[in-house]
């Protein structure tokens, strides 16, 4: 009864990429920036700050989103680079 009910059904094509999509040419650098900026912060006991960079405004960082930021860096391959320049 199961077969008879999916045979009706169309199938789903998952087209792969024509080209692999690519990271931002300043990836890396506003990742550690915002990084740098987050110990800086933990070091003199000030809240978890990031400047917008668009608007200059101050907005909060929490830890989760640093946090996927290194996991991103390392999934690309920048974890050797970044435990240098932190």
């Amino acid at each position: 009864a199961k077969s008879n009910a999916t045979a009706g059904r169309n199938a789903i094509t998952i087209k792969p990429y024509e080209r692999p999509p690519e990271l931002p040419p300043d990836f890396y650098d506003v990742n550690l920036r915002a990084l740098k900026r987050a110990a800086w912060c933990v070091l003199h006991k000030r809240p978890l700050v990031a400047s917008d960079e668009e608007g200059g405004k101050a907005r909060l960082v929490g830890r989760e989103e640093l946090y996927r930021s290194v996991e991103n860096l390392c999934v690309h391959k920048f974890g050797p680079k970044l435990y240098v320049d932190v």
